[in-house]
């Protein structure tokens, strides 16, 4: 399902088995912000999974702001909850400046309300998911996260 940006959801990412070789390609490098143990965290898992990826960890909205005057990556993961100035208020800023309409950004949360994900894709993240408890689980989100041609979503695709 769609939002109005053209934003996908978790479900529509292609989930890789066991067996199959991760697609290295489509993200090189990653903006994490968020709490400091949330960026260590999937800084780590996304460095095992591919080391050579650049990953660059902001813990306030503040810092993120800044980089993102002179640096844009590929993707911006981005909790909805970061100290200071809120997830919210960040992506909605981010939205209104036409230099990051083609930035995807996928905004997460620890917090389980369902209105999260409304209001996250209301406000023009490209995908939103909840952060899972185990790292198994945030590994595989990670996994579909880098492995997408963010780059397609204009044409159309949905999967990666």
């Amino acid at each position: 399902m769609e939002n109005q940006r053209g934003a996908w959801q978790l479900g529509d990412l292609k989930c890789l088995k066991d067996d199959e070789t991760f697609p290295h390609k489509c993200v090189e490098s990653i903006v994490v912000a968020g709490k400091s143990e949330d960026c260590f965290k999937m800084e780590q898992i996304i460095k095992r999974l591919n080391p050579t990826k650049k990953i660059i960890p902001v813990t306030s909205a503040d810092e993120l702001l800044g980089l993102l005057n002179f640096y844009i990556p590929d993707l911006l993961i981005m909790d909805m909850q970061m100290p200071c100035k809120k997830g919210v208020q960040c992506l909605k800023q981010l939205r209104e400046d036409r230099n990051y309409d083609e930035l995807p950004i996928v905004a997460y949360s620890a917090s389980h309300r369902p209105s999260n994900n409304k209001v996250a894709l209301e406000l023009g993240a490209s995908l939103y998911f909840e952060k899972p408890e185990d790292e198994d689980h945030l590994w595989n989100i990670l996994i579909n996260l880098i492995s997408k041609d963010w780059q397609k979503k204009s044409e159309g695709l949905r999967t990666a």
